[in-house]
């Protein structure tokens, strides 16, 4: 069996996933942009605090990381759960097709 028959195979059973699959994938390019924000709010904060309201600017620097720090934990989190969550129902498909097969055998 060659592999693009083995990726046809797998394929078919991704197939009723593919909505999850691309929400995780989502999931992925939102965080990997919210990293991508972290030293952006640290260049704002490195900038600005030579200036005369360094107490206003860290009060910003320190919410500006807290939130992208939530947000991204958040997402973090649902991304693991779904990824799971779809794994196992992925996983079910050629586990039950085998389990049929072999009791067809007997």
């Amino acid at each position: 069996m060659d592999a693009r028959t083995r990726l046809r195979r797998a394929a078919a059973f991704l197939a009723p996933k593919r909505r999850a699959v691309g929400t995780v994938l989502s999931f992925a390019l939102v965080i990997a942009a919210l990293n991508a924000c972290e030293p952006l709010v640290l260049k704002y904060v490195f900038d600005r605090v030579g200036g005369q309201s360094v107490a206003t600017v860290l009060g910003v620097g320190l919410a500006g990381m807290l939130a992208l720090g939530l947000l991204r934990e958040l997402l973090m989190a649902l991304q693991n759960w779904l990824t799971w969550k779809t794994r196992i129902e992925v996983q079910f498909g050629p586990s039950a097709s085998t389990a049929t097969r072999a009791w067809a055998l007997r």
